[in-house]
């Protein structure tokens, strides 16, 4: 079976790259929008509902451990029977959390780290959180009642089991996976706990690949593809489809502005970048912060020396 999982942050540019994997001729895209993500929390239901919980599942207890083997075929299953045989392209930034389960479930896949400015990102998720800070269930059924009833019906559900499980975030809103550590993080000042939330969701998903071997991952941007659309494309395709007869795929540059990078500097004052950058340079993995800029020399003399040590 040849599967490609897309993992990134929440606000990282997800969605948009999600339009252009779906523009793939004969292959089979699961996103948060084809029900995958609420099939994966379905599989751990108690914790999923649970507000004093978080979403991890790298640390089973007893009942995970008998439960594994049946997840297991459960996702391969329901991934199988929905491709019709295609090759299967998984993008959600909820995936982060269910690493484990998907490595077990599909051990060849490749992975694709989508990436995008740490700032950026950061900002984009004080909107987002803002965003969903307000209605409750029939504010959200009438908002989504353009799409007929299920459809809001389906999104005025999700927003109620959301909300619920960010109650104990001192800023109203949710953003989606809650990361090991939530409980103790939902208690921050909001910078804090955006930088916190980026930093967790990126150590999760390095953690994951950290025993991928490098010829099944890469790492692709969100800036490339708004600056170079075409080359960031071509390097996709050369990583998922190899030395197959590349398909034209067109611009999806829809609902994606190049004001977008740099977006930080306009929600942010320069106390809080300063406090969102001291956060990051001493809690965040380095690989994603030299890409941009953001580590120091000492930190990056550091991490090379650690990574020396350890090989």
């Amino acid at each position: 079976m040849e599967i490609t999982i897309i993992l990134s942050s929440p606000r990282s540019g997800s969605s948009w790259l999600s339009r252009v994997v779906r523009s793939i001729p004969d292959h089979s895209v699961f996103t948060h929008n084809t029900y995958t993500t609420q099939f994966l929390y379905s599989l751990y239901p108690i914790k999923s509902v649970n507000p004093f919980s978080d979403d991890g599942i790298a640390r089973p207890g007893v009942v995970d451990s008998l439960l594994k083997p049946w997840r297991v075929r459960r996702v391969r299953s329901y991934i199988e029977s929905r491709a019709s045989g295609n090759p299967i392209v998984l993008i959600s930034p909820t995936l982060s959390n269910f690493l484990p389960l998907l490595k077990e479930a599909f051990p060849e896949a490749r992975y694709v780290h989508f990436q995008r400015n740490p700032l950026d990102t950061i900002a984009s998720m004080k909107n987002f959180l803002a965003k969903n800070d307000c209605g409750g269930f029939i504010d959200r059924y009438r908002a989504h009642s353009y799409g007929g009833r299920f459809f809001a019906m389906r999104s005025a559900c999700i927003h109620t089991l959301h909300r619920l499980r960010w109650m104990r975030l001192v800023h109203r809103g949710y953003l989606g996976v809650r990361p090991g550590g939530f409980q103790q993080a939902a208690r921050y000042s909001l910078v804090d706990f955006l930088s916190w939330y980026y930093t967790a969701n990126q150590r999760d998903i390095l953690a994951g690949l950290a025993d991928i071997p490098e010829s099944r991952q890469v790492a692709i941007h969100y800036e490339k593809l708004v600056e170079s659309y075409d080359d960031e494309v071509a390097k996709l395709l050369e990583f998922m489809i190899g030395d197959q007869e590349k398909p034209e795929i067109p611009h999806s540059h829809d609902g994606v502005r190049s004001g977008a990078v740099g977006r930080s500097k306009e929600l942010f004052d320069e106390a809080q970048l300063e406090q969102i950058r001291s956060f990051l340079l001493t809690n965040a993995p380095q690989r994603v912060l030299q890409t941009y800029g953001l580590a120091t020399a000492n930190s990056t003399a550091e991490q090379h020396r650690i990574t020396q040590e350890t090989s």
